[in-house]
């Protein structure tokens, strides 16, 4: 959703500025679209397959500046831009191409612009990953935008009063797909990194993290086979070994969560919960049939029996 800054002169924001807005507003109004984009290009220069990398402050520079190539791609797929000659990316349309570029920061400094970005339209782009948040809004560069004493290479950051006016934000402070490595206590991820195979880190990972979504990106860094999604699928037939249900979005998935009052994962996410077979003493607490008994969420001090046959494999599609 578009946030129109309040402010007093809207001349800053012309006709191209606010029909490119409303290409991102109407293809993608909740920004999980373009959120999706940024975690894939982080995460695709992460290679957490291949290097076992996690936290982005272990890339390089040079690693960096692949990740705005990366999210161009994505943008090029998701809103049908195309590469530009001059700009980055350009929208077309009927009454004539809007050219613009890309301006991203995945560290706390403003972008920065050089003279030639005067005039012209700019997407810019915060991201967080140890907040896992992120911000992107729209400006016409204009010259008082630019902060006086440029770089050596002749470049400038917007001013605080233009980032705060001139800037017609898409999405502001919006949610990242949280890489959960990056998050867990040391001695939690540690754990995790530390079992000898996929299916071993992907179990451990569910084991410790419980009651809550995990997106299928946070599996990246621990997965090396090349069909990752057979390896969840192993780790969630081990776990129901230990009590413990592994569930994914789909509509199967999604509808026990919301019985046994779990949260509901989407189709790209999956939640773990431990399960017990249902006494007296659990009262009116939801519940789930499986092999003619009744299972309900076990709490702490609850008996920890393996899951029957009653409870299918883990499907994934």
């Amino acid at each position: 959703m578009v946030i129109l800054t309040p402010r007093l002169d809207l001349s800053v924001w012309d006709g191209e500025l606010l029909a490119l807005a409303r290409v991102f507003s109407e293809l993608d109004p909740e920004g999980r679209r373009f959120a999706g984009i940024l975690r894939d290009s982080l995460d695709a220069v992460l290679d957490a397959r291949n290097t076992g990398r996690f936290d982005p402050e272990e890339l390089r520079i040079d690693e960096f500046a692949r990740i705005p190539w990366a999210v161009k791609e994505g943008l090029q797929s998701v809103f049908t831009f195309v590469p530009g000659r001059t700009a980055d990316l350009v929208w077309q349309r009927p009454q004539g191409d809007v050219p613009f570029d890309l301006k991203i920061s995945f560290r706390r400094p403003r972008p920065r612009f050089d003279r030639n970005a005067v005039g012209g339209v700019s997407l810019i782009v915060y991201a967080d990953d140890a907040r896992a948040r992120w911000s992107a809004g729209l400006v016409r560069v204009r010259p008082e935008h630019l902060a006086p004493g440029a770089n050596r290479d002749g470049t400038s950051p917007l001013t605080a009063e233009a980032h705060r006016g001139a800037v017609l934000w898409l999405h502001r402070d919006a949610p990242l797909p949280e890489n959960l490595l990056l998050h867990l206590d040391p001695e939690d991820r540690e754990a995790i990194l530390a079992g000898p195979d996929d299916v071993s880190r992907v179990a451990e990972l569910f084991r410790r993290v419980r009651f809550r979504t995990v997106p299928a990106s946070a599996l990246r860094a621990l997965i090396r086979a090349t069909d990752p999604m057979r390896t969840v699928r192993l780790a969630g037939a081990a776990l129901r070994e230990e009590g413990l249900l592994l569930l994914t979005g789909t509509p199967r998935g999604r509808a026990t969560a919301e019985t046994l009052r779990l949260p509901v994962p989407e189709p790209d996410e999956f939640v773990c919960a431990p399960l017990t077979r249902r006494r007296s003493e659990h009262g009116t607490r939801p519940s789930v049939v499986a092999d003619g008994a009744a299972w309900v969420v076990a709490a702490e001090g609850d008996e920890s029996v393996p899951l029957p046959e009653g409870f299918p494999a883990l499907r994934t599609r």
